[in-house]
């Protein structure tokens, strides 16, 4: 479906319509079809990963596939880590 000429057309139509914005698609793991046949046709891709559930196999085979694309950042969720002088703004 991502595929789809509706999917395609739908882009085009976000970005001639909002070139200011910033749209976000939420995406099924990355070794689904569908984002393997979605992510060459955005701006960017933002990896989310989960400690101790993603494992670091995945994440190089997750490399290998992405390595044409803009990443444009990791996000890390799930970490024990945790820093209580921190807060929410």
């Amino acid at each position: 479906m991502l595929a789809s000429a509706r999917a395609q057309e739908l882009l085009r139509l976000i970005k001639s319509q909002m070139p200011d914005h910033i749209v976000l698609f939420d995406m099924p793991p990355l070794s689904s079809d569908d984002v393997l046949t979605f992510a060459p046709r955005v701006d960017g891709v933002l990896l989310v990963i989960a400690e101790g559930r993603t494992e670091r196999t995945s994440l190089e085979k997750f490399k290998e596939l992405l390595a044409e694309m803009n990443i444009v950042g990791v996000v890390l969720n799930r970490s024990a880590e945790r820093d209580d002088g921190l807060g929410y703004y």
